[in-house]
């Protein structure tokens, strides 16, 4: 029986990298944050230039920055695999194509490959996709999710933090799952996707489907 393919989102699933945003920002920019600064989901340059309202700066100019910058400066001992992570890859990749997908540049694609090294996970994966921008235009309907209907074969899962790419996926995939580690406590969700709050779920969960 041919494997069915699980799509694994980078930030914020695999690895944690929102928290590295403000040490980035503040060495380019010569700025103090902290990295609450940097979650509240508004571009980038929204937020420097209401930090520095009289330096203002173009969304082209911090993204282009940011493609350039922000894995040099961190070191890839900076970044942190989930906890359970590895694990659960193992015991997924036994069954299920995996794919990584992140909405990236191309050229930090590089970056991504030698993170999944250094960290033992590169072989778990059949491939990864950057979306290539930074920049979407209005009529662009969406970046990762866009590349379930590339792949051969059947979409069983999508894992990603951000609830608006989950549910983009609704439809595409059988098993949509919102990835949500910082909740406490169990929530009873009504939504058409699962909820996992960490890596040991997501695999419980992958596998039972397997069995099915």
């Amino acid at each position: 029986m041919k494997k069915r393919n699980i799509l694994v989102s980078f930030d914020g699933v695999l690895f944690q990298t929102r928290h590295l945003i403000s040490g980035y920002m503040n060495w380019r920019y010569g700025l103090e944050t902290n990295p609450e600064d940097w979650e509240t989901g508004q571009p980038f340059e929204e937020i420097l230039n209401s930090i520095r309202p009289d330096r203002p700066i173009g969304r082209k100019k911090v993204y282009s920055d940011y493609i350039r910058g922000f894995f040099p400066h961190h070191k890839g001992r900076d970044f942190d695999l989930f906890c359970g992570a590895k694990e659960a890859l193992k015991n997924l990749f036994s069954c299920y194509n995996l794919f990584l997908v992140t909405e990236r540049a191309r050229s930090e694609k590089m970056f991504i490959e030698n993170l999944l090294k250094r960290n033992g996970v590169a072989s778990y994966f059949a491939g990864i996709h950057c979306a290539g921008s930074y920049f979407p235009s209005e009529e662009k309907d969406d970046f990762k999710t866009s590349f379930l209907s590339s792949l051969v074969g059947y979409n069983m899962g999508y894992i990603d933090k951000e609830k608006k790419e989950v549910e983009k996926s609704l439809g595409k995939v059988f098993v949509p799952v919102l990835f949500c580690p910082e909740e406490k406590d169990r929530v009873v969700s009504f939504e058409k996707y699962e909820r996992a709050r960490d890596w040991e779920k997501i695999s419980e969960l992958f596998l039972f489907k397997n069995r099915e």
